[in-house]
């Protein structure tokens, strides 16, 4: 999984190469609170997070056998 830009601004690409079936994506905050969702994913995915406010997220994706987990920075 590759992430970029990162600091983002108003959009980040999330690129799903060598993940066989991402199911589903899932932004928290520090908190652990989700602020973003979203399923049935395709292999290059661009994510809106214009409603986001600044700050540190972590962006989850979770396949039917695994789970990668890594760090974002929002800054607009």
């Amino acid at each position: 999984m590759n992430i970029f830009p990162n600091p983002a601004v108003n959009t980040f690409s999330i690129n799903l190469s060598g993940l066989p079936s991402a199911n589903e994506l899932v932004v928290t905050d520090m908190t652990g609170k989700i602020v973003l969702q979203k399923a049935n994913l395709v292999p290059s995915e661009t994510i809106s997070c214009s409603d986001l406010n600044n700050g540190v997220y972590f962006v989850r994706l979770s396949s039917t056998d695994q789970t990668l987990n890594q760090k974002i920075i929002i800054n607009h």
